[in-house]
């Protein structure tokens, strides 16, 4: 193993370490499953609440490394990118749940509109949106890595 493959390892498990310490902290005073429908509006079972908060952890551990070495490393851009597209998938379905519809009953047919969209629904989007420019930014410097080492 090279180095850079160890120091990948070292912080999977610091991700895995925090995770652990999170679910002790809170743990005393509610679930993590609670703690997830407060947050994402979605009933999760514990596994799932914990790939969750897991994912996030690794993308927030990942990022603040990469800030630090300004996106310049090739394996965590590699992993900021595939953890930014998971959260994506998952702020998307969470975004769609917080949505409010209004229902509209007409002579012998339902309608349904959509009300309005919650602050939920707006901070989640928001989110996406910096997870877009996050995955933009890992995904220019891999191009421009990838350029150099081929000429």
């Amino acid at each position: 193993m090279n180095k850079s493959e160890i120091t990948e390892i070292y912080y999977f498990i610091l991700s895995l370490i925090l995770l652990f310490v999170f679910i002790l902290f809170y743990g005393f005073a509610f679930s993590l499953q609670e703690l997830s429908l407060k947050l994402s509006y979605t009933k999760m079972s514990n596994n799932q609440s914990l790939i969750y908060f897991w994912l996030i952890f690794m993308f927030l551990i990942t990022l603040t490394r990469q800030i630090k070495l300004k996106f310049r490393s090739y394996y965590p851009n590699l992993i900021l990118i595939i953890l930014g597209l998971i959260l994506m998938f998952y702020f998307n379905i969470f975004s769609q749940n917080t949505r409010s519809y209004q229902l509209t009953i007409k002579e012998d047919t339902m309608i349904y509109k959509t009300e309005n969209f919650t602050n939920g629904y707006i901070a989640f989007r928001f989110v996406q949106l910096l997870i877009l420019v996050i995955l933009t930014l890992s995904s220019i410097n891999i191009i421009r890595r990838n350029k150099t080492h081929s000429t």
